[in-house]
């Protein structure tokens, strides 16, 4: 076990914020999810969505990123998803008539996004292609995965409305062309996380947003995540190995300096791992205490990484462990 002084691991601190389903360790003073209070909204996943051209120089987006897939996975698993009553998961495809570049699709999540707010109370909206009938037919064709909150609404009713509107909306009368299930808070979150994961399509223009809300401040007031202290050194470091441990993922660190993660973690194991991490912290700190001088490994005098000697390493009230 190796002992470092505080001063080699940097100034700032640890932060921890909880959620229902995720857990984030970040150096940031900001929430790493977008939450409804922020001074600072991100214009990337901005709830009202219209034609995506502006000023500023940006690159075109192609292709779903891991990051995006990543934020929209956070967003979901940081919500109460009973605040705002039953929740649905629609599948909207289309059939003859379809947004085939980037402006007509901008312009269809502008109107997708206003008609499904008036008849929802909020949700959130995945973009995808059909990978199939593009290698049968050579076609991108899109479709939409979206998550709605209805309140105490009758699903039933609210699909009879839904097959209505979407017929007209894209020409498609089809009984397929709009499909319906309930979504509990598991199914709901990982489906959605699922068909995010397909990194692989990518049509020959760029498509723009790849997720994004509907009524986003009524989305954002189910937001549950809340910031629940900062995290010593050591605390963090054994957050990082159960992370390594469970997931096969290492993470990322700047010499003796660890970065911050997201671990999707339901409430109830996070409580769990963390007394279990307090009271192994607590054991390895008697331990310590009570062992004598000489039982140190003799390193005295020569430095370490940081450029500090062994002596200063063992200095009382000083010491760090990694």
């Amino acid at each position: 076990m190796a002992h470092i002084p505080p001063s080699a691991l940097g100034g700032r601190v640890v932060r921890k914020f909880q959620a229902p389903n995720l857990l984030v360790l970040t150096r940031s003073s900001r929430c790493p999810v977008p939450v409804l209070d922020m001074e600072e909204r991100d214009e990337k996943t901005a709830g009202a969505v219209g034609p995506e051209t502006g000023g500023g120089k940006k690159g075109e987006i192609r292709g779903k990123s891991r990051r995006s897939s990543s934020n929209c996975s956070r967003v979901l698993s940081s919500i109460d998803w009973r605040k705002n009553g039953r929740c649905l998961h629609v599948t909207l495809t289309y059939w003859r008539v379809w947004p085939n570049d980037k402006e007509h699709l901008a312009l269809e999540k502008s109107a997708l996004v206003r008609d499904l707010g008036r008849q929802a109370r909020c949700g959130l909206w995945s973009l995808e292609y059909q990978i199939e009938r593009h290698k049968k037919t050579g076609e991108w064709v899109p479709h939409w995965h979206v998550l709605l909150w209805i309140g105490d609404g009758d699903p039933d009713v609210f699909e009879t409305r839904l097959r209505t509107w979407w017929a007209r909306f894209s020409s498609n009368p089809s009984k397929h062309a709009v499909a319906v299930t309930s979504g509990d808070q598991a199914r709901g979150t990982w489906y959605l996380a699922m068909h995010a994961a397909k990194l692989a399509q990518s049509p020959p223009f760029a498509v723009g947003r790849w997720w994004g809300y509907v009524n986003r401040d009524a989305f954002l007031a189910a937001s549950d995540i809340h910031a629940t202290g900062e995290a010593e050194h050591r605390e963090l470091v054994w957050w990082a190995r159960l992370y390594r441990r469970s997931t096969g993922c290492k993470v990322r660190q700047s010499g003796l300096l660890l970065h911050g993660f997201s671990w999707f973690l339901p409430r109830s194991a996070q409580c769990v791992a963390a007394a279990w991490i307090r009271d192994h912290i607590d054991a390895e700190r008697r331990e310590r205490r009570d062992r004598p001088e000489s039982e140190f490994p003799a390193f005295r005098g020569e430095r370490c990484a940081s450029g500090v000697t062994r002596n200063d390493c063992n200095a009382p009230n000083r010491t760090v462990y990694i």
